[in-house]
């Protein structure tokens, strides 16, 4: 059995890198987002570990090139946006998110858990605007100029939206989700520039100005 598992292609790997392998020889596309590297190793253990409820410990290499050593997780699942991610439950019973091309050194433990019959992955994933859901679930109300008010009907942000078209032609977009960060960076995008304005909550306006 384990040498039938160590023949397996990774999961991740097969979606990070067959849709990159299919586009390139395909002459009439292109794919210009960021690419991530990760181990396909590391990534066979991971998901292996995700499947049988297995706990790991793995080394992490921090933004300041800093690495944090034997870091034991249980591991849920996981997320793929312009990084791929690893959900998992620290020491501490709380959601963590890990870049998946930070993660070194995976180790099976050999102690496994159970699931939280009141956590459901999907949802979870479902609440989150990206990757990085937050502590709390907001309600979001965004504001879009007519002059922009097409090209936002044609975008599913989130699935919670709903967009209600006003008369001056403007739309208003309501999410219910976490994740303040990723939300932020998407009003910042250049398309949306001028057109645009954070109707609700109060604390979403207050982070945006900082």
């Amino acid at each position: 059995i384990s040498k039938i598992i160590a023949t397996q292609k990774s999961l991740s790997k097969a979606i990070i890198n067959d849709l990159v392998e299919l586009i390139e020889n395909t002459y009439y596309a292109g794919l210009i987002s960021p690419k991530i590297i990760v181990d396909d190793k590391n990534m066979v253990v991971i998901e292996n570990a995700i499947k049988g409820l297995e706990i790991i410990r793995f080394d992490y290499e921090n933004d300041d090139e800093k690495t944090s050593k034997n870091i034991e997780v249980k591991p849920l699942g996981l997320l793929f946006g312009r990084f791929g991610y690893l959900i998992c439950i620290n020491y501490k019973e709380h959601p963590m998110t890990y870049r998946l091309d930070l993660i070194k050194n995976v180790k099976l433990m050999g102690k496994y858990f159970e699931r939280d019959k009141n956590f459901n992955f999907k949802d979870y994933a479902k609440k989150s605007f990206g990757v990085y859901q937050g502590d709390k679930i907001i309600k979001a109300k965004i504001w879009f100029d007519k002059l922009i008010a097409k090209r936002v009907q044609k975008i599913n942000f989130h699935p919670s939206q709903s967009l209600k078209k006003n008369k001056d032609g403007s739309v208003i977009l309501t999410l219910i989700c976490g994740g303040y960060r990723e939300l932020i960076w998407e009003i910042f995008h250049p398309d949306y520039l001028g057109n645009v304005k954070i109707l609700e909550p109060k604390e979403l306006k207050y982070e945006i100005k900082k």
